[in-house]
């Protein structure tokens, strides 16, 4: 057996037993098997094999959940601005639950990989505005969604741009809220959660010069605000905009799509500067820089609509 083979198979123990150290009863410590067991699975899988596993998984779980099946077909739908006929609108569906099953598959395998793989075959673009700006010593805000595999594009911010904290709705059971948090903080992400001190977490992060990053297409704090995207009033969440203003810090919208070779593309678009805000009132100001911050990801999910994961987002009528 090589040195290499001893290794992995001692961090894959080490992850095991740190893992089950989280759970506070037998019952938690049973929930948490098949997060373990997935993980492992995951991790011996062949990156060359995840779109095959995706796009197997992804057709089953098409077929057998006719309620998230409704929702992603309602999201590509939106995203197509309804010019896709009925047969291409349900392959662009079908092409998403695949996309979201490839997300699973990375996120489980991600803890196990080695720091080489998170950035093999990457390009991130558009870091460079954000890099002048860490330059100060003061963070940024990196507003983004449900596209592609945000994990991964934090994983590859925390790696090659700037320590990442990323603000996160509480999650039930409890123990898959601990698998996340410890499985964000084995790439060096901070997770703060929406309970507690969350504004003074995020402001300490912001001092300290951190990244913090917030999904814009999930209402986690019921804050969100309505504003055009894809030419419907929906509600897309206000927290980058206020935290911006109160802070006078940039926003940097931003999506890390997965590619099909199993590398990864980082977008970072253009800063959102909270001086720029027109209105006369803080609420006016507050919703203009959400609605630029919708604009942006409409060019984010419009340039991998199928990587855009709304079965788990907004709530869009059929």
């Amino acid at each position: 057996m090589t040195t290499t083979s001893t290794v992995r198979i001692s961090r894959r123990i080490d992850f095991c037993i740190d893992l089950f150290a989280l759970t506070t009863n037998r019952g938690e410590a049973k929930a948490l098997v098949r997060y373990v067991v997935s993980a492992l699975i995951a991790s011996f899988a062949p990156r060359f094999t995840y779109n095959f596993l995706a796009s197997v998984w992804g057709l089953f779980r098409y077929l057998t959940q006719p309620e998230r099946r409704r929702w992603s077909r309602a999201g590509q739908k939106l995203v197509s601005r309804g010019k896709l006929g009925p047969i291409k609108l349900e392959i662009r569906n079908l092409a998403a639950f695949k996309s979201y099953v490839k997300f699973w598959i990375e996120l489980l395998a991600v803890p196990l990989a080695s720091p080489e793989r998170i950035g093999l075959d990457l390009t991130i673009e558009g870091d460079e505005p954000l890099r002048k700006s860490l330059a100060t010593g003061k963070g940024a805000i990196v507003a983004t969604g449900h596209i592609g595999n945000p994990d991964w594009g934090a994983f590859v911010l925390s790696a090659y741009v700037n320590p990442v904290a990323t603000v996160v709705a509480p999650l039930k059971p409890p123990i898959l809220e601990k698998w996340f948090v410890f499985v964000r903080s084995l790439r060096g992400l901070e997770t703060i959660l929406l309970k507690g001190p969350v504004t003074k977490q995020i402001l300490d992060g912001l001092n300290s010069g951190k990244l913090i990053a917030m999904a814009c297409d999930y209402d986690m704090s019921g804050t969100a605000m309505e504003v055009s995207f894809f030419s419907k009033q929906l509600p897309i969440s206000s927290g980058p905009a206020t935290l911006a203003l109160r802070t006078n810090t940039p926003i940097y919208p931003a999506a890390c799509f997965m590619t099909q070779s199993g590398g990864h593309l980082a977008k970072i678009m253009g800063p959102i500067f909270p001086e720029d805000a027109v209105g006369t009132s803080v609420r006016e100001k507050i919703l203009y820089l959400t609605q630029e911050i919708a604009k942006s990801l409409e060019l984010l999910v419009s340039s991998a609509p199928e990587q855009w994961h709304v079965v788990i987002s907004l709530p869009i009528p059929d």
